[in-house]
């Protein structure tokens, strides 16, 4: 299994080099992995004969050079004598880098590619150390550690007299903010102070952040991922981030947030955080460090995973380290990280021990240059959401004009129409609702089954009250549209597994359907995608979803008669017009209609819900992913949702 992907994963020309040496070697047998690594081998040295490091421009001369090199018939290894090059024989690759460097210069080879008769400045084949890139063989290629014992001890010495990397940070005028943040070497680790801290939006939206607290920042920053968890609204702000090396990345956004204490209840901060569409650093720390510190026993710490590696989604300035600080500070031996009491608990930072050889500085230097900034900020207010078409705007401004409540409290909406006289009513729709329905009656004699459940369905509507015979006097006197009807059944369903669809889309006569002349209407809720997200991030999470969300939304009378049909339980009896009287599934704007709805619930009594109001932008569609932070507030959030949807005539179950 192993061979055959990493076979997959050859180019065309390797491919079938493999495939012949395989069959060469056994062709009764299946290869084996030393037959496979062989094969490797050889043909990683022929490359790096035939290969550059880099593209470079080459003469024509050399590249000539180069193809003979490749076509030569019979190549002689210096050493064993067989048929293969140096950098192939399995004796000189066997030795020690020092022992090949000895080995070429005793037998006057060139270092580059490893043939008699030239000295390295002399050689015309294109290649160069593939890890340094200088004019020498890779299998030549020293260590820097092993070049000089004395310079590595040098350096080490240097390292542990330096145990801190300092980066200045300056302001050069009013319009220039600096952050700097650094870590250490090899020996010790520089823990920054970290914190969990909850972070809430303008609704009461709240996720728990990971944040790092530098004194060195006069700006804060939060990463893209938080702040569309977050759902923050956001604000215009021109400027740049100029790092290290004069990297710049632009600084497009700016929201507002708060940061609540998770030690100190009564805690609240409010910060303005740039939005950063890159991450704002390396997981911190690097590693896993010590946990027994024996002067931390007992703190309550900020941050209780700061031994752990995580990732930064939020970064507090000075501004903000001010805000929290307090007086006591507790210092350790040395090697030991500080510990500094503030309003979101103790911070830790310092040095701290690493068992981890491997040392990295890392070093974060954030400069925004404001551009403008504040004027945009003061004088334009931007929106992030998604502007409405023509259309939309228009849809949108019909369902706010004419959506009324009843005297149960259930909203009554009109369809929204493109035009002022629509030509649907005009198409002999009766006719085709009648051909359609006795095309229905035939099924029905074939599944007798599946009448059983589409009776029962039109009774439902009878008794509930989702549709009304059509009085005789108004059947011919009224112009209308009668939509024709079929059966969905969906077996995969636990609860309605047979759901009646009604045709709008069907065009009359007059080749117009009811869809052709009903707008329908912007999306309001939010993509599935990020409700999910929002929903994972609960402690406590739950699940519903709304009884009929459609039926429980009452048509307007005065646009009833558009949405009619033609029924009977039996062929034996006569056939009646009935119309529907709410939103019916198959219109175009009926997902709208519905949708918005629950939003105007929210606005009308959310007041008096407020946990319940909060909620409604975690419904897709008819279903609801939501939940809190503590089983309480769930317990109390549910019971406003409760209410509130009730208020509006809508029942949730699950």
């Amino acid at each position: 299994m192993i061979i055959f992907l990493v076979v997959q994963k050859f180019d065309q020309e390797t491919h079938k080099d493999w495939e012949e040496h395989s069959y060469q070697e056994h062709s009764e047998e299946l290869p084996t992995w030393e037959s496979l690594k062989k094969f490797l081998e050889s043909k990683f040295r022929t490359l790096e004969l035939v290969s550059p490091a880099a593209p470079t421009r080459e003469k024509p001369r050399e590249k000539s050079f180069a193809a003979t090199a490749t076509t030569s018939i019979e190549k002689t290894c210096v050493k064993c004598k067989e048929q293969h090059t140096l950098c192939h024989c399995k004796q000189f690759t066997d030795m020690n880098v020092k022992d090949r460097n000895e080995y070429v210069k005793k037998n006057k080879l060139c270092y580059n590619c490893l043939l008699p008769g030239h000295a390295v400045f002399r050689c015309r084949v294109p290649i160069n150390c593939r890890i340094c890139n200088k004019r020498h063989h890779s299998l030549l290629h020293e260590k820097k550690e092993d070049v000089s014992k004395t310079e590595n001890e040098a350096a080490t010495a240097t390292a542990t007299a330096t145990p801190n990397v300092s980066v200045n940070h300056t302001i050069e005028d009013n319009k220039t903010t600096t952050m700097t943040a650094q870590h250490s070497n090899r020996k010790v680790t520089a823990l920054l102070a970290t914190a969990l801290v909850k972070c809430m939006n303008e609704e009461g939206h709240a996720i728990v952040l990971r944040a790092l607290i530098d004194q060195g920042s006069q700006a804060c920053f939060i990463s893209e991922k938080a702040a569309q968890l977050l759902k923050l609204k956001r604000q215009s702000a021109r400027g740049k981030v100029v790092g290290v090396g004069s990297t710049k990345t632009d600084v497009k956004q700016v929201v507002q947030l708060q940061v609540i204490s998770r030690v100190e209840d009564n805690f609240c901060l409010n910060i303005q955080a740039y939005v950063m569409n890159k991450q704002l650093t390396t997981k911190l720390p690097k590693l896993a460090v010590q946990t027994d510190v024996q002067h931390l026993q007992c703190l309550e710490l900020a941050d209780p995973t700061y031994h752990l590696p995580g990732s930064v989604d939020l970064l507090l300035g000075v501004r903000e380290y001010a805000d929290i600080l307090q007086a006591e500070i507790i210092k350790g031996p040395p090697g030991t990280p500080c510990a500094q009491r503030t309003s979101l608990g103790w911070i830790l930072f310092g040095e701290i021990e690493n068992k981890d050889k491997n040392y990295s500085f890392l070093v974060m230097h954030h400069q925004v240059e404001m551009d403008n900034m504040l004027k945009t900020l003061w004088e334009i207010d931007t929106e992030t959401s998604r502007k409405y078409t023509q259309e939309e705007q228009l849809c949108e401004d019909i369902y706010k004009k004419t959506v009324t409540r009843n005297e149960d409290g259930r909203y009554v909406v009109t369809l929204p129409f493109k035009t002022q006289n629509p030509k649907s009513p005009d198409g002999n729709t009766r006719e085709i609702a009648m051909r359609r329905l006795l095309q229905l009656e035939r099924r029905f004699t074939k599944q007798p089954d599946l009448k059983e459940e589409y009776v029962k369905v039109m009774e439902e509507y009878a008794i509930l009250n989702h549709l009304e015979e059509v009085p005789t006097e108004e059947i011919k006197t009224k112009k209308a549209v009668y939509l024709p009807h079929h059966a969905v059944v969906r077996c995969d369903k636990e609860t309605t597994k047979t759901r009646v669809v009604y045709d709008a889309s069907c065009k009359g006569s007059n080749n117009i359907s009811l869809n052709d002349e009903l707008l329908v209407g912007p999306t309001v809720q939010d993509d599935l995608r990020s409700i999910i997200m929002r929903w994972r991030m609960h402690a406590v999470c739950f699940v519903a979803d709304i009884e009929k969300m459609y039926r429980m939304v009452r048509l307007s009378n005065t646009h009833k008669d558009f949405q009619r049909i033609l029924w009977r339980k039996d062929p034996s009896e006569p056939i009646k017009d009935y119309r529907l009287l709410t939103v019916t599934f198959g219109t175009a704007p009926a997902p709208y209609l519905a949708c918005r709805t629950l939003l105007q619930l929210a606005n009308d009594e959310g007041h008096n819900y407020p946990v319940g109001a909060q909620m409604i932008s975690d419904f897709y569609v008819d279903d609801l992913l939501s939940g809190t932070d503590t089983v309480e507030t769930a317990i109390e959030a549910r019971h406003q949702l409760k209410e509130m949807m009730n208020k509006g005539g809508f029942l949730l179950k699950k």
